[in-house]
């Protein structure tokens, strides 16, 4: 028995492979943020993954959303004015992030 396989054919089973390989890689992430004293929800507080340029911010309700394009393990860093910077390592199975920030007080120099 012959089997006939055109080029086509084969470019057709390539790309879907890659395209699958590519699909996998991607993680989507969803939270919310909160300050934790107040446990009032934070609107504008960066999201991003640390070494890369890819992140978000919040909504004003203090919600996120954000698609990674690279597989678990990776470190989240979550900033925001006026809250000490977080770092939160994401592993395989966790897709739903809350996160709460703790307020920092920052002292300026005086202008003179």
């Amino acid at each position: 028995m012959k089997i006939n396989i055109t080029k086509k054919s084969l470019c057709t089973a390539v790309l879907l492979l890659l395209s699958a390989l590519a699909a996998q890689a991607q993680v989507t992430l969803s939270g919310t943020v909160t300050d934790s004293q107040s446990k009032e929800t934070l609107a504008g507080v960066s999201i991003a993954v640390k070494g890369t340029v890819t992140g978000t911010i919040t909504d004003t309700k203090g919600k996120f959303s954000l698609t990674v394009n690279r597989p678990a393990p990776f470190t989240l860093v979550i900033t925001s004015v006026g809250y000490k910077t977080q770092e939160m390592e994401i592993t395989g199975g966790r897709s739903d992030i809350d996160v709460t920030l703790e307020e920092q007080a920052i002292m300026g120099q005086e202008v003179v």
